[in-house]
């Protein structure tokens, strides 16, 4: 197993008619060196069995071919052509050869070996007619019969044409061939039914295995080292020349004793020679090559048990074929599998090219991606076509519709069959690794009398390389010679793949220097050369370590791959250039100077130290960058720089400029500035500027002086960046600053607290001029689009202008009329605030409106309008209960309320005289909200006793007492509230026939509590308050009963309520949250309210002590006083700015529901459950009690 790459001969051989054929010789283990038929269109090695030069294989005397070392090898057919029941081509057997020796270039041999459990599968073929012979030839008799004898006297003649001993497939495909279990000859074909499985048949150029980690498996043939021989009839084709060149003060030296070449093992070097960008085993796409379309069985491996080198089919490229019909007219072309084919003497072109006719004069090729898509910077070849010569007659047309790219493909491109990357390529260079070594005086020079050249061997030496006119090499070494490189008018250097020449002392080109196909940056020591001159970069880096000279030729991208992003980089030395340059990947000088007195494209970028000089022939395109960090000049008479792009300077920039783009300066400038761009930065200006576009100083905070006068024109702006320490952006300039009418101000923040800490206010120099400030900005704008709570203003004095940012705008965001009012007060207690208060709202100051907004709500206090509410509810549940209690129906004079289901479910002539009641009572509720006020919830339970005394069988009266405790929230907001509440009260009861009046006047008193969580960003605190209530409520009701009668003793009973409460609120204040503390004022509710309705009752009989009384109600409640729920309060921060929000306010009509039933449990006693509920669309309030009365 090598371990390097090895060079094999080849040589050509006429076979008559100007048709030539490529020969290998090969010696068959150990064996003498014999020719054979190099043929990449096959894939086995087929050669004629002769047992006096087949070391090991019958001893020289043998009769029969040796039998088959593989299983299923035995009389294995290679037929060419589909000529039914008949077979062009060989028999033979599969056998193992441990050793296969090859000509060696230095006129030696080169064995390649194979371990004892393997070998080399090659076919010992038995009989052949693959030469068109006039009868089959039969082996071993061929060479040992006849008047020969083995091992004396074999035929010394070569069998196939008198030429060669067989076909040496070079193929980079595998295939499968089927045995025969009956020995057979040529032409006959194996009998049916006696067919052996396929077995795997491959070159030996692809069982080879190169033992190297830095190198891929495969091989090159490169057999295009001289002038194309097929030139017959006047007709020549491409190349011309030879590979003959002085070196080493000798002439006519050949580059290499190996042409024609087949190299086996593929260095990087040679590899680059075909690839664009980079190795191809660390790009899947391998650009440049011809990846196939489709893989097979692996090659035999000779080494081991393992899979071997990679293979594709018989046609597993593509290539797209024009053929230019005999006398011209359009071509036709065709895209389809293609196989490169040394073996075929002319084209065997797809059959969908037939229209083209057979005496063709023109073809194109060129090789396609799987999908038909082109391969940049892969060339084409082209040849015209003798029609009367058989190498370039078109020859068949394929009826698979593939093509065969025979023969003279080869004589025009050296050609890569790469195993491991599953790609070919090809070149019309002629590719060599052999090295080459020059001398002081004997430099390597090619002129136009050479082929172009891939040298992938490396040249050392002193001496340096002189490529002439017409000349072209491409070197993809890394070339060690340290003359210089010399490239003439009309002469071609290209560097590729892995290349280099960074050790030449420097490049001369009046021709064309090409580094687009090289892999990584090139550097070169210098650079000159005439105008005629060419630098093609392509996509790729030059690199200029050591510069002394002016190049006056054009630099650019594009070239042999024709990718575009080139740049150039000065690394040290002094560079004059003077073409018309037009690569677009930037320009970089690292070091050194770089003068340019042609033009150039492209980003500029000067590192500290180095130095750029004009002559006015570069300005910064709208996406090109100029970024100095050293010194750039313009020479005296250049105008100012015109700057589209992106303009960086924290060097010294000896210049006048003109942005349209984007400046950033925070070095020096020296020079008039005209801005109509965006400028900003900290530097110095030494010279005048004028600004109509945007001027922002500073790259977060920070100053631009201007040493001049500074204009701020019509129509401009002045953007200005502040921070949470209250510095800001400033322009100082030392002469006088102009500030148009038509110009404006902007406000940014820094993304910082817009204000300094505990500030509400701040104000700073944003333009300071030593010779007067005169004019104004038409207005300031915020830009801080988040920011609604920072207002800036503008104030001015002689010398100064100066930016104001003050909190405030609050109530210019309330989306509700509480949010006015808070936002209201917040506003005008801005411009004074200070303490507590001051830190409160300069935290404001950093919200965004959707915070501002809801920090408006959570301080506005506004829950505790619940208070009020439930205030009012708690007296109408205490009044409808004592209404269920004494008042109700009378009938002919006898009392039959519900406390007294005595008189209804039992015959009691005589009321007691004294009666007593008592039990629990509840209710809860919702008032709902509106999108200015949030919905209220409360609940509250409690207890309800009294007493009273009938003084005359129509008039009862008594006194009560009850007390409820209840906790009510706020829809949004954090907190709750609770009440306990104690009543009292006088009631009385008249009744006479089916009329009744009940009337009740009570007094009760509240303690309410509040605990609200103002929780706000950056802000969390607790707010508690406390205060008291007294309520003076009172009703009266009356009805009149209608008897219905029946077995149920139904009646119903029209009513009219009416109730009327006051509540009065102490004033009081909060504390916990310090200045957001609430000073909440006293206040009163009022309620006056009318029930219209009617009962309907009853009484059933359900087997208990007594009948079970019952009633149903059904009215309508109005409201008549104010329902607005208003809060008067003041923050304790700002004392003397009170405001009001309102709370949800109860709707004024209701339905009312009641039901009720009481039954007597025992003498005297009686039991009750009531519900009355009074519900609208909105709102609702539910009251239940239940408990017992007595009477005595």
């Amino acid at each position: 197993m090598p371990t390097s790459s090895t060079n094999i001969p080849l040589s050509y051989v006429g076979v008559g008619g100007d048709q030539y054929r490529l020969a290998i010789s090969v010696g068959i283990n150990g064996g003498p060196l014999q020719s054979y038929l190099f043929d990449t269109g096959s894939p086995g090695f087929n050669a004629a069995y002769n047992p006096t030069t087949w070391n090991g294989f019958g001893g020289g005397s043998t009769t029969t071919v040796p039998a088959s070392t593989i299983a299923n090898g035995n009389n294995v057919q290679f037929c060419y052509g589909d000529t039914p029941g008949a077979c062009r081509g060989f028999i033979g057997n599969i056998v193992q050869v441990p050793s296969l020796s090859f000509q060696d270039p230095t006129g030696g041999t080169t064995t390649f070996n194979a371990p004892p459990s393997g070998g080399f599968h090659i076919t010992a073929v038995s009989s052949d007619n693959a030469f068109s012979q006039p009868s089959p030839l039969i082996y071993p008799d061929y060479f040992c019969s006849g008047g020969f004898a083995c091992p004396g006297t074999p035929n010394p003649t070569p069998p196939d044409s008198l030429l060669f001993y067989g076909i040496f497939g070079a193929g980079a495909f595998t295939s499968p061939q089927v045995g025969c279990s009956t020995a057979i000859a040529i032409p006959a074909t194996c009998p049916t039914g006696q067919s052996t499985p396929p077995v795997t048949v491959g070159s030996p150029l692809g069982q080879i295995q190169v033992a190297n980690s830095h190198m891929a498996q495969g091989y090159m043939v490169a057999a295009n080292g001289q002038a194309n021989q097929a030139t017959a009839g006047g007709i020549s084709n491409p190349p011309s020349g030879n590979a003959l060149v002085s070196i080493g003060g000798n002439s006519n030296v050949a580059v290499t004793a190996c042409n024609p070449c087949v190299t086996v093992g593929l260095t990087p070097e040679v590899i680059g020679q075909f690839a664009t960008v980079g190795l191809p085993s660390r790009r899947p796409d391998v650009p440049g090559l011809v990846r196939w379309t489709q893989t097979a069985d692996p090659f035999p491996n000779p080494y081991g048990a393992s899979p071997g080198n990679n293979a594709t089919r018989e046609y597993g490229v593509n290539f797209t074929v024009a053929l230019t019909p005999n006398g011209g007219g359009a071509p036709l072309t065709v895209t389809t599998g293609a196989l490169l084919d040394t073996g075929t003497p002319s084209f065997g072109l797809a059959s969908s090219l037939s229209a083209a006719g057979t005496t063709a004069t023109y073809i194109t090729m060129t090789g396609v991606n799987p999908d038909g898509t082109a391969i940049p910077g892969l060339t084409t070849t082209s040849a015209n076509l003798n029609p009367y010569y058989g190498t370039y007659h078109v020859g068949n047309f394929n009826s698979e519709n593939t093509s065969i790219l025979g023969l003279p493909f080869f004589m025009q491109n050296s050609v890569l069959f790469d195993l491991s990357n599953r790609a070919i390529g090809y070149t019309p260079f002629f590719v060599t690794d052999a090295p080459l070594a020059t001398t002081a005086l004997g430099p390597l020079s090619v002129t136009s009398s050479n082929l172009q050249l891939g040298l992938a061997g490396v040249i050392s030496g002193l001496g340096g390389v002189n490529v002439g006119a017409g000349a072209a090499i491409q070197v993809s070494a890394t070339n060690t010679y340290t003359g210089v490189t010399n490239i003439a008018d009309g002469g071609r250097l290209n560097v590729a793949g892995p290349g280099s020449i960074a050790l030449s002392s420097g490049v001369t080109n009046d021709g064309v220097f090409d580094i687009s196909r090289a892999w990584a940056p090139v550097t070169i020591s210098s650079l000159t050369g005439a105008a005629t001159g060419l630098v093609s970069l392509g996509g790729n880096a030059l690199t200029i370590a050591n510069a002394n000279g002016t190049y006056s030729g054009n630099l650019s991208d594009g070239g042999a791959y024709p990718l575009a992003g080139g740049s150039l980089t000065i690394a040290g030395g002094t560079q004059t250039l003077a073409g018309a340059s037009t690569y677009t990947g930037g320009t970089f000088v690292n070091g050194g100077i770089l003068n340019l007195t042609g033009t150039m494209v492209g980003s500029l970028g000067i590192q500290s130290g180095a130095v750029f000089s004009t002559t006015g022939g570069y300005s910064v395109a709208a996406n090109a960058i100029l970024a100095n960090a050293g010194t750039y000049i313009a020479e005296p008479g250049t105008g100012p720089l015109l700057n589209q792009g992106l303009f960086l300077n924290s060097g010294a920039f000896l210049s006048g400029l003109n942005n349209t783009g984007t400046m950033v300066n925070n070095g020096t400038i020296v020079g008039d500035v005209t801005n109509s761009g965006t400028m900003s930065g900290i530097g110095a200006i030494a010279g005048n500027v004028v600004n109509s576009g945007t001027v922002s100083p500073g790259n977060s905070i920070g100053t631009l002086n201007v040493v001049g006068s500074y204009t701020q024109a019509a129509g401009s702006s002045y953007v200005v960046e502040t921070n949470a320490q209250g510095q800001s952006d400033l322009i100082n300039a030392t002469g006088t600053a102009v500030i148009s009418g038509l110009s404006g101000a902007f406000w940014l923040p820094d993304g910082s607290m817009p204000l300094p800490p505990g500030a509400v206010r701040s104000t700073s120099t944003i333009m300071s001029a030593s010779g007067g400030v005169t004019g104004r900005f038409s207005s300031v704008t915020s830009l801080a689009g988040n920011l609604p709570f920072v207002l800036p203003s503008l104030s001015y004095d002689a010398n100064n202008a100066y930016l104001t940012l003050q909190v405030g705008g609050f109530a210019r965001q309330a989306l509700t009329p509480n949010q006015a009012a808070v936002g209201s007060v917040l506003d005008v207690a801005a411009l004074g605030a200070t303490g507590d208060f001051a830190t409160v709202l300069s935290g404001f100051s950093a919200f965004n409106t959707q915070q501002g907004v809801a920090a408006m709500n959570t301080i506005s206090g506004q829950n505790y309008s619940a208070f009020s509410s439930v205030g009012i509810a708690t007296t109408q549940i205490f009044m409808t209960n004592f209404a269920n209690t004494v008042g109700g129906t009378s009938g002919g004079g006898k009392r039959v309320a519900l406390a007294e289901a005595c008189d209804v479910a039992c015959d009691t002539t005589e009321p007691g005289r004294w009666g007593a009641w008592g039990g629990a009572l509840g209710g809860f509720g919702v008032v709902g909200g509106t999108a200015n006020a949030g919905t209220l919830t409360y609940n509250l339970g409690g207890f309800a006793a009294g007493i009273d005394r009938r003084l005359t069988p129509d008039l009862l009266v008594g006194v009560t007492a009850g007390f409820t405790s209840g906790s009510q929230w706020v829809g949004g907001f954090s907190g709750v509230g609770t009440s306990d509440t104690f009543q009292a009260g006088l009631y009385a009861s008249y009744a006479r026939d089916a009329v009744y009046v009940d009337g009740l006047a009570a007094y009760a008193y509240s303690d309410n509590r509040m605990t609200r969580q103002i929780t706000l960003p950056g802000l969390s605190r607790t707010a508690n308050g406390r205060t008291g209530a007294n309520l003076f409520f009172g009703q009266i009701e009356t009805g009149y009963r209608f008897e219905i009668g029946g077995l149920a003793e139904a009646y119903v009973t029209p009513f009219a309520r009416l109730q009327a409460a006051t509540a009065t609120q102490n004033a009081f204040t909060e504390s916990g949250a310090g200045s957001l503390d609430l000073s909440v004022a006293s206040q009163t509710t009022n309620s006056l309210r009318s029930v219209l309705g009617a009962q309907l009752g009853g009484a059933m009989d359900l087997g208990w002590r007594e009948k079970l009384a019952m009633q149903f109600k059904l009215g309508w409640g109005h409201e008549y006083a104010d329902t607005g729920r208003p809060v008067t309060a003041s923050f304790v921060g700002a004392p003397a700015l009170p405001f009001t929000t309102y709370g949800a306010a109860p709707q004024r009509d209701s339905v009312v529901l009641g039901l009720s039933a009481n039954t007597v449990i025992a003498d005297a006693t009686s039991v009750y459950f009531r519900y009355e509920g009074d519900i609208s669309s909105q709102d609702s309030n539910h009251a239940l009690t239940a408990g017992f009365r007595m009477t005595w």
